[in-house]
């Protein structure tokens, strides 16, 4: 990772079992990983977030949503709290009720960060369009049970960053058409100014001085 420059790496729909997960990177001194899995349905689950050890030292909390979602909250310099959370937002009727429960849970996440005042990005793989959210509420429709997530990240003060470079060429971002989108990246709109560059799927985020952070996923 650091012959690439990357601090932070997050993985998801890792559809790794205990056993493989705990040994994938054991070997590597210079990285922490996390991961969070559900090891009776791995087949549709899975997020991993790996760190630089120069970033990894200032974790100092993690939540975890069994299979779904994986929090990380760093204290970094000037007492400036940097959340990362991992998604992988498995969608399936059949699990309607236990993703409407990950929605609710990542609600709770997120007003305890915004307590604390943190910076939050969030990233991962939704698998719904936040296009669809929008065409719905412009039609005065009522959006699908599937969108709710993004309800709740523009509650909470998040803005889509596909959104902020819209009038930049998305063709960095291999989706010419937006509305086949469904890999996000959220952050609170504090970072919005802090957002130096956007390409493939890597955020460059500056926090003070003397601290960046970027993120690959």
């Amino acid at each position: 990772m650091k012959i690439n420059k990357i601090s932070c790496l997050i993985v998801t729909e890792t559809k790794l079992q205990t056993a493989s997960a705990k040994m994938i990177y054991k070997d590597y001194k210079d990285i922490t990983t996390w991961w969070s899995y559900d090891a009776d349905n791995h087949f549709s689950t899975g997020v991993r977030i790996i760190m630089n050890n120069d970033y990894a030292k200032y974790v100092i909390k993690k939540n975890i949503i069994e299979g779904q979602a994986l929090k990380l909250t760093l204290l970094l310099k000037g007492k400036i709290c940097f959340t990362i959370i991992a998604i992988y937002n498995f969608l399936n009727n059949s699990y309607k009720d236990e993703i409407l429960e990950f929605y609710t849970k990542l609600e709770e996440i997120l007003i305890v960060e915004k307590k604390l005042q943190a910076k939050i990005i969030c990233v991962g793989d939704f698998n719904a369009s936040y296009d669809t959210a929008i065409a719905q509420q412009r039609a005065n429709r009522k959006i699908f049970w599937k969108d709710r997530i993004f309800q709740i990240l523009k509650k909470n003060v998040m803005v889509d960053i596909n959104l902020i470079y819209h009038d930049r060429p998305l063709n960095t971002w291999n989706r010419s058409d937006k509305k086949s989108r469904i890999d996000y990246m959220w952050v609170t709109e504090d970072l919005v100014s802090d957002t130096i560059y956007v390409s493939t799927n890597k955020v460059h985020i500056f926090e003070t001085d003397h601290s960046a952070v970027t993120v690959y996923f």
